[in-house]
């Protein structure tokens, strides 16, 4: 649940989402988001919290243009206790006007990508360590 009462997922691809890059067509007034870059982190930390394993929570927020308004685009990350952030695994897209998640990586891609980065960095330790 966001901070807007809602609960919307989509688990299909990136395709048809109609992501723009900022720089690109007109901002109309009625379509920028009500909600600043905090508050979205904060609502997708709380989606990754019901919909991810533990471990998983939101990044940084960036806001990206869409045909139908501007939206944040929210990184999930892998964190871990010892080491801290250990890098992105997924994404979720929250549209600031109406509060609902537009679109978030699967949880089956976000847990394959966190098992393949773990083992990508602590090999990476485990080799620096030796030398």
């Amino acid at each position: 649940m966001n901070a807007m009462g809602n609960l919307a997922g989509n688990s299909g691809t990136k395709r048809g989402l109609g992501i723009q890059s900022p720089g690109r067509g007109r901002r109309a007034a009625s379509t920028l988001p009500t909600v600043n870059a905090d508050t979205a982190k904060l609502t997708v930390a709380e989606y990754c919290l019901f919909h991810y394993p533990t471990l998983f929570t939101a990044g940084m927020p960036r806001l990206t243009a869409r045909k139908n308004g501007e939206a944040w685009l929210v990184p999930v990350v892998l964190t871990h206790p010892q080491h801290g952030l250990v890098g992105e695994v997924g994404e979720v897209l929250f549209q600031g006007s109406t509060g609902a998640i537009v679109y978030h990586t699967p949880r089956r891609t976000v847990v394959a990508a966190g098992k393949r980065l773990q083992e990508a960095k602590l090999n990476g330790r485990k080799a620096g360590a030796r030398s």
